[in-house]
């Protein structure tokens, strides 16, 4: 049985604005739009699907992006996004086609 996402869509755009505005290198104006959350996505982790955009190095940057939220509660008792991340990052310098980890 997927999670049920009990995510604020208003609270949770504002966190995603903070959260890639401070990963993002030199992105300013960040903006986000387009907020969807589903409300059931996976068994492990929450999902929320948004659009970004923001100026970097003088470019305008417009990218539809997908957030994994830990759940409190679910079926990994310590679920770890660090982990998911590195691998991504890892796999992003090979040939296998995977989205780009922020």
């Amino acid at each position: 049985m997927a999670l049920l996402n009990t995510l604020d869509p208003a609270s949770t755009a504002s966190l995603l604005q903070k959260w890639l505005s401070e990963r993002v290198p030199d992105a300013d104006g960040v903006e986000i739009s387009g907020l969807k959350v589903p409300q059931s996505a996976g068994l492990s982790m929450m999902t929320v699907l948004f659009d970004a955009r923001y100026s970097q190095a003088g470019a305008v940057e417009a990218r539809g992006l997908v957030a994994r939220i830990a759940p409190s509660g679910g079926v990994f008792k310590d679920p770890d996004l660090g982990r998911e991340f590195r691998l991504l990052q890892a796999l992003s310098a090979t040939t296998i086609p995977v989205p780009t980890p922020y």
